[in-house]
This record gives C-alpha cells, sequence and structure tokens, in this order.
C-alpha cells in the first residue's frame, strides 16, 4: 500500500497559531508529563527525525504521545538562497521522495533546495565495460534527488514542529537504558522500558526505537549483536564546480576504480559533490593535497582512459561488436555525454570518513526496534543507505498504525516481528550485492576485470533487467 495513502496529517489546532513564533524559533509547547511517552525515538538524524514526523502526523497516533531525543542543539535555520553547498548530501529515491510527500515534507524540501538527475553513468576503469541509465527507461521523471542532509533535516523538524503530540528534547542524551526482565512463563517485571537520560531524568515508554547510528548505544544497551566489516577505506566528499557539456546538470556520475567508486552528483546546475571511496591512506593523501592538485586528482581519474589490457580489450571489441550486430545503432542511441571537467573546489568543503558495514542480526527485540544505521550501516556506493532507514520508517510506522488501530501493543515483540522479517527481506540482498561489487571492481586479475566488464556491457544491452534492477532500486 502506498505510504502517501496510509499516512494522513491530522488537522491543525488552530489555538496552535497563537504560539507560532515560539514554534518557529524551534520551542515545543507542550503538555506532557515529562516522566513517561508511548514511543520514544533515540537520535534526532535524518531516520529518526523523519520517523517523528510520521507517527507525528499519522491519524491512528493522535491519541498517542511521542518524544524524539537528540543530543544536538537547537538549530538556527539557514538561508538557503545563500549558504554555500554543503558537502554532506543524500541521492533521495522517487520512493523516499513519495515518502516525504505523505508526511508533507517534500514541499519543505522544495521551498529550499534540491536537484534532479535524468541520467546515470556507471563505468569501469579497467576495462570498457560501462552501463548507462535513463529515468525514461523506467517510466520515472528523475532517477534520484540530491539533497544535502541538513535539509532533509530541517525540513522534518519543521513539519515535527507543527505536530501537536510530538515533543522533542534537544541536548539529551541516554546514559542507560533498563528493559523488561524475562520471567518464568514469558511475564515481565515490568512493563515498560526506563530511559535514563544524563540529565538524571527518567521517561518510561511503551516502546523505544534507536535511530542513533551505526555506533548506537540503545543497540548496545539491548546486547544485540552485530556482523561487522571493515571495508578498510574511507569515503571523501567535498563540493566540486564543473564545466560540463550537459549544462542542465543532470548526470550522474560513477566510475569504479582499483581502490574503489568516485561518484559525481550534480548539486545544481554548475556544482557537483564528490563521494570517493578509497583507500584509507589514499584518503589521507586527498584531504592533505593543494586544492589545485585535488582538483587535478579529480579530473584524472574521471577523465582518462582506462588501463590498456590487451586480451580485454580485444574481448570487449567483439562483444562491441556483436552488439551493434544484434541491434544496431544501440550505442549511438544510448544517452552518453562526456564527464564533466571540474574546475574548482568549494572552499573548506573536503572532509572524510571511514566506511564499514555492520548489521544488526536482529531489529527488534520486546519494547525495541532500530532504524537506519543502528540497524544496518551499508557502502555508499549505491546510493541506498539513508533510503533504506526511510524504507525502515515507512514499513514501521504502517504496522504501528495497524496495531494501534486493532488495540494491540505497539511493543510487543509479536507485534513488532514482522517489521523484522520484511526489511531484512530488503536489505541483506542489497548489502550482499554491495559487498560483491565491492570485492569484484577491487580485483586487478585480467579474468575478473574481463568478466565485469562483458558483464556491465550484457546489462546495459538486456534493457528489461536493467530496468527492474534500476525500478528496485529506486523504490
Amino acid at each position: 500500500m502506498n505510504t502517501a495513502s496510509t499516512i494522513r496529517c491530522i488537522s491543525k489546532n488552530g489555538i496552535k497559531s497563537l504560539f507560532s513564533p515560539l514554534v518557529q524559533r524551534g520551542v515545543k509547547i507542550s503538555a506532557y508529563n515529562a516522566n513517561y511517552a508511548d514511543v520514544v525515538i533515540a537520535g534526532g538524524g535524518m531516520v529518526g527525525t523523519s520517523l517523528a514526523c510520521a507517527l507525528g502526523c499519522s491519524a491512528a497516533f493522535k491519541n498517542q504521545s511521542i518524544c524524539l531525543l537528540e543530543a544536538s542543539p537547537v538549530t538556527v535555520k539557514k538561508d538557503w538562497t545563500s549558504v554555500p553547498y554543503e558537502n554532506r548530501v543524500s541521492a533521495i529515491t522517487p520512493g523516499s521522495k513519495s515518502f516525504f510527500e505523505g508526511i508533507d515534507v517534500w514541499d519543505k524540501i522544495s521551498a529550499r533546495r534540491y536537484h534532479p538527475f535524468q541520467h546515470m553513468h556507471v563505468w569501469d576503469s579497467s576495462s570498457s565495460g560501462s552501463i548507462s541509465v535513463d529515468s525514461k527507461d523506467v517510466h520515472e521523471d528523475n532517477i534520484a534527488y540530491i539533497v544535502e542532509n541538513s535539509v532533509i533535516v530541517e525540513s522534518l523538524l519543521e513539519a515535527t514542529h507543527e505536530s501537536d503530540n510530538v515533543q522533542i528534547k534537544y541536548e539529551t542524551r541516554i546514559n542507560n537504558v533498563d528493559f523488561p526482565v524475562a520471567e518464568a512463563g514469558n511475564s515481565y517485571t515490568e512493563d515498560l522500558v526506563t530511559v535514563h537520560l544524563e540529565n538524571g531524568d527518567k521517561i518510561q515508554t511503551k516502546l523505544l526505537i534507536g535511530a542513533d547510528g551505526f555506533n548506537s548505544f540503545v543497540r548496545g544497551s539491548a546486547q544485540m549483536q552485530t556482523c561487522d566489516y571493515d571495508y578498510n577505506q574511507s569515503a571523501v566528499v567535498a563540493t566540486l564546480k564543473i564545466s560540463s557539456k550537459d549544462t542542465k546538470n543532470q548526470t550522474a556520475w560513477q566510475r569504479f576504480l582499483q581502490n574503489g567508486p568516485i561518484a559525481l552528483l550534480p548539486i545544481d546546475d554548475n556544482y557537483n559533490s564528490l563521494v570517493w571511496s578509497t583507500s584509507k591512506e589514499h584518503a589521507k593523501l586527498l584531504m592533505n593535497l593543494s586544492e589545485d592538485e585535488f582538483v587535478e586528482s579529480i579530473n584524472n581519474v574521471i577523465q582518462s582512459s582506462h588501463e590498456t589490457n590487451t586480451l580485454v580489450d580485444t574481448v570487449a571489441s567483439y562483444a562491441k561488436y556483436l552488439i551493434t550486430t544484434i541491434q544496431p545503432g544501440r550505442y549511438a542511441s544510448n544517452f552518453l555525454v562526456s564527464p564533466p571537467i571540474v574546475t574548482e573546489l568549494q572552499d573548506k568543503s573536503r572532509g572524510m570518513f571511514p566506511l564499514g558495514l555492520k548489521h544488526s542480526t536482529h531489529y527488534v527485540k520486546s519494547r525495541l526496534a532500530l532504524v537506519g544505521d543502528a540497524a544496518h550501516r551499508i557502502h555508499p556506493m549505491a546510493g541506498q543507505g539513508v533510503n533504506l532507514g526511510f524504507g525502515d520508517v515507512r514499513c514501521l510506522t504502517q504496522l504501528l498504525e495497524t496495531a494501534v488501530d486493532h488495540g494491540e501493543d505497539i511493543g510487543a515483540l509479536e507485534t513488532l516481528l514482522p517489521y523484522e522479517t520484511e526489511r531484512q527481506r530488503r536489505v541483506i540482498p542489497i548489502i550482499s550485492a554491495i559487498n560483491a561489487l565491492n570485492s569484484l571492481f577491487s580485483s586487478t586479475s585480467t579474468p575478473v576485470i574481463l568478466a565485469r566488464g562483458l558483464g556491465l556491457q550484457a546489462a546495459d544491452v538486456m534493457s528489461p533487467i536493467k530496468d527492474r534492477i534500476v525500478k528496485y532500486a529506486m523504490n
């Protein structure tokens, strides 16, 4: 069922307009019991705040209280017409856009800034293998929308402050969590979770939701095990001014290098966001280069021809000839322009963060659910990370709405288990595919290079298969 049709924002209390100046400054007007909330969400990032927003505007939850715990202080709203582009962005899929529309957030994002793209080109640095995707192939207006993370959070907070049943506690950290203790007969000594805050306060709740990132304190408090893998890579991010034949800058570019993929994502007509996944040592080197050297390094790997391998080139040429024989004009009709040339690094936009895999073996237990990076942290090469988190929120919101409508206990394990089952069926195949791609494109073996080059060419030609894969990723 479409999220937009299941999540309905409750009408606003006319009296609330009297307090609009306070709400605009981020002050929450509330008459809540400070020691209790039906749902407590730990973590006010994109995923946690989107869950608070979704529950806050749900008709099923209009008589339920939601408390969002955020470690950071209230931030001042930005003038998005003048501030520089930020280096942390997300590629929001049409599926996530639909979710935002359903909770009245997309119009707030649109009022700030975002940039859509209709084309995507992925190619290998060690072979002539490549694949191109056009939004028309999958009957969508756009493949994705590049949005700065701060734009998403600010838009979500604005919408959340408009909800009557959501309380946000800023500058609040959890010190300890007491979960119900099972006794004989599967009964519990306490029916509620008790969340202890660093300031000495306590909050009891039917359901605690961990949205506090890949180093989740909530997950650790629940002693939930994780599967971990260090890619021995870091991602270097930056904002780049570019020169491109694509004057509207509507193409996303990704090239697989030996140490990891480099991606250029369009954030407006003249700027791209860089995500360069590479070895930790190389990442440190890139961070220490001068601005001119850094720009030159990017252009070198984006613009250069692939590293020549005679056998690979010969086989690839025959494969291309065969393809053009079977499908005349195939490559001539493909959308493809030259990659953009980076001309300038935006001042102070370079950053670096480590990459790794972390997957919780369980997403739920009695009175607890994990969402976003607290449940699954993946490699950024496919741009799926935060979209999987928003998928968690959509799934959990619908499940909790059904539980409330049927008078069920929203924190009971039997209520939460379908969420874990559905989301792991979605997440685990994506994790497996990304790990396989990362290993495949890191290999320098000639047979492997040949296989992946031919594989990309075959995938590009087999439009029904390619389009199905792309459509799956866009949901």
